[in-house]
């Protein structure tokens, strides 16, 4: 099998004091295992708590798309990551960017409610860093996204949502 490295788990400390396992997924992260997350993308994670306690884990050498029987090829990684922190961004739902997609990530039960969050937060950050208003946004997305499973056996579901970038405005307003 090709190599395709993933980090399954990212995420941060849940809103309201939550004590959950890894295996649990939602607003905050956590164990996604959505094949986007390799090696040089950028994972925009909301922040709930002070020092927002990032944690990460659950590598995989390859994996299937939906990771559908609870596992894909386990390994270790070892990681080298950079961490800022934007006090002017206000975001509901992990997002991702890598050379050409920007992706929103919803974890939810059902895969509906999963869906729905994914393409909610696309849609807030078509407005807020590209100016789209809601009529602009639906209307883009409608036309060119793409949806991608992450995790399908846990007990929330992982939906991407993906926009290819060269579809977006040139004017990125949440860029200096």
């Amino acid at each position: 099998l090709p190599l395709q490295p993933v980090l399954g788990c990212i995420g941060v400390a849940p809103p309201l004091k939550e004590a959950i396992t890894s295996y649990t997924c939602g607003s905050f992260g956590g164990n996604m295992d959505y094949q986007g997350i390799v090696e040089g993308v950028i994972v925009h994670l909301p922040v709930f708590v002070k020092g927002a306690l990032l944690f990460v884990g659950d590598g995989h050498a390859c994996q299937s798309s939906g990771e559908v029987t609870g596992t894909g090829v386990e390994t270790s990684f070892d990681l080298k990551m950079q961490i800022s922190l934007n006090k002017n961004c206000s975001i509901q739902w992990p997002r991702v960017e890598d050379d050409q997609y920007i992706i929103t990530l919803g974890n939810a039960q059902p895969l509906e409610k999963a869906i729905q969050a994914a393409t909610s937060e696309m849609i807030r950050w078509l407005a807020n860093d590209w100016n789209l208003d809601y009529l602009e946004s639906s209307q883009l997305i409608s036309q060119i996204v793409e949806y991608e499973p992450g995790n399908l056996v846990s007990r929330e579901f992982t939906m991407a949502c993906k926009i290819p970038k060269r579809y977006l405005p040139e004017v990125n307003l949440g860029r200096k």
